[in-house]
């Protein structure tokens, strides 16, 4: 009888024991995904702070860029021929980017309009060689031209996903390695004077908001001294 009773507490104890063992394990495991996502916080949270931190810099070198441009000479003067070069360099120089370039709205003998380039920059031509077209039709990128006028505005991440972009591929971007970029039609008096181009080789770009909102900036100054050397000149 003595041994019956002892067997039964024993196999109590080890029934005891394995469960104490089961929920020390399911704490242990409970302590460890804890950690885990305690882990995970705190890399996000770093993250997150440098991404602000990232997201400050960058929109106070755009003011600052835009302020240099509002203080140029050049522009100051409505001399837009001057004032060209220095705003793309700007623009190249914040954004850093491989190829900035002013495209201009002309008329054509038959009653149609092409682009014209008037200034590039190309802030390290062993990255990017200069050359490529420096006129196209307008009548030769007629989806180009629709998508431009309709959104005022071309963000463009990867050039070989966007179609509106496709008519430029084979003569210009494809030879250049343009792979992303940003075009914005420059107005002037509710006229189309040119495209303000800026574009990057070798990757793609996830074009930010504030990048964006910085280019349409840069060509609105663009109009301004337009207009105020055509007023000058007349």
């Amino acid at each position: 009888e003595v041994h019956r009773i002892a067997s039964r507490r024993n196999r109590e104890l080890l029934k005891e024991s394995q469960g104490n063992s089961d929920r020390l394990q399911i704490t242990l495991e409970s302590l460890s995904r804890t950690q885990e996502q305690l882990v995970t916080d705190i890399q996000v949270r770093q993250e997150t702070e440098r991404q602000l931190r990232d997201n400050r810099a960058r929109m106070m070198r755009q003011t600052t860029a835009l302020q240099e441009i509002a203080t140029l000479r050049a522009v100051r003067l409505a001399d837009a021929d001057a004032a060209l070069p220095d705003i793309l360099r700007i623009i190249a120089l914040t954004l850093q980017v491989d190829r900035v370039s002013l495209w201009a709205v002309r008329p054509q003998v038959d009653g149609g309009e092409s682009l014209e380039q008037t200034a590039v920059i190309i802030p390290n031509p062993a990255v990017l060689p200069p050359g490529g077209p420096v006129a196209v039709p307008l009548a030769a990128c007629p989806i180009y031209r629709q998508a431009l006028a309709r959104d005022l505005a071309l963000i463009v991440p990867n050039v070989a996903a966007d179609i509106r972009v496709a008519e430029l591929q084979a003569a210009d971007l494809q030879p250049a390695g343009i792979v992303a970029l940003m075009h914005v039609l420059v107005q002037a008096e509710q006229r189309d004077v040119g495209i303000l181009r800026c574009e990057q080789a070798d990757a793609p770009r996830a074009w930010t908001e504030d990048e964006v909102n910085f280019l349409k900036a840069a060509a609105n100054f663009i109009s301004l001294v337009t207009i105020g050397q055509a007023r000058r000149q007349a």
